[in-house]
């Protein structure tokens, strides 16, 4: 192993460490002497790989970022799950479905908001928006791929659009108002917006040769 793959091992292992810290602690808990105790370092050693505490915490949001993308993969690899279902399990990893994801979610929300010179959070937020919209043009092409529906592009990507911003507002809002719905509700609510949304494809195709009306809300 070379010495930069030697580091960027340590890196990760802090950045588990310091996971660990916000996942337990929150954000406001996750002091750069919590992350130290949890990591088993030094300050010194924690500056050879950090230059402050901001970068620290958003390389730990990368982390995690890059843990839930790595779970979407598996669940997209999947071969027993099939149309909707395949559906519901990938998009069920950026929902708060238990105490878990709504904690990742929260901690992950928090860490993007922060601003540090190399724009590290702003590229954080911008990620986490492309991903979120891969994830509805997904939803989208796989309903309509397993009702052997022909969208036309136009139609496509309006219903791309508002189910991409109906689902990211559906986790912020379990962000900014914990508690608001039970994770069995948030459950249910994607069902509902599953349902909603295959229908649509399915209209959408079937009316392709003439006008076709967007529906002015998903929310079921």
């Amino acid at each position: 192993m070379t010495r930069a793959e030697r580091r960027q091992q340590r890196r990760e292992e802090i950045a588990r460490a310091a996971w660990t810290v916000l996942m337990r602690d929150g954000v406001r808990g996750a002091s750069v002497r919590a992350v130290l105790a949890e990591a088993q370092m030094t300050s010194g050693a924690m500056r050879y790989y950090f230059r402050n505490h901001d970068e620290l915490l958003i390389f730990a949001a990368q982390h995690v970022l890059e843990q839930s993308t790595e779970r979407i993969r598996r669940r997209l690899a999947d071969q027993e799950l099939t149309g909707k279902e395949r559906v519901g399990a990938v998009l069920a990893e950026i929902l708060p479905l238990d105490a878990k994801r709504a904690t990742e979610i929260t901690v992950f929300v928090r860490l993007a908001e922060i601003d540090d010179e190399a724009g590290r959070g702003a590229q954080l937020r911008r990620s986490a928006y492309e991903g979120c919209r891969s994830l509805a043009e997904f939803a989208v092409t796989e309903l309509a791929r397993t009702a052997g529906a022909d969208l036309p592009a136009e139609l496509k990507d309006q219903i791309i659009e508002r189910f991409h911003l109906t689902l990211d507002g559906l986790a912020y809002q379990c962000v900014l108002n914990p508690g608001l719905l039970a994770f069995e509700d948030v459950a249910a609510r994607l069902a509902g917006l599953l349902d909603h949304l295959e229908e649509e494809t399915n209209r959408g195709a079937s009316q392709a040769g003439g006008s076709v009306d967007v529906p002015t809300s998903w929310w079921p």
